[in-house]
């Protein structure tokens, strides 16, 4: 996990490896500020939202219409970074 302030929002970057595999794969997610609340970029924040990233990342994987197979990948660097569309299959 890395919390990148250097991007405007900041982001946290989850990266991992497949059991087995060289490729390093990752998942980036924008950290928004809502404007009502204050602003803070602590380790308990940054942890418990890399958590829900992780949570999601897992639910993408194992979701129907989801999964590996039907991640976008998108390579940059020495990182394949994945998303998934926000729609289910066929809407």
């Amino acid at each position: 996990m890395l919390l990148r302030t250097d991007t405007v929002p900041p982001q946290i970057h989850i990266l991992f490896r497949w059991d087995g595999e060289q490729t390093l794969c990752g998942v980036r997610v924008s950290v928004e500020q809502d404007d009502d609340e204050p602003v803070v970029i602590g380790t308990t924040v940054v942890g418990s939202l890399a958590s829900l990233i992780t949570i999601s990342l897992e639910e993408n994987l194992l979701a129907h219409g989801y999964g590996i197979e039907n991640a976008i990948r998108k390579p940059q660097g020495d990182v394949t970074w994945l998303h998934w569309n926000s729609k289910w299959p066929g809407q």
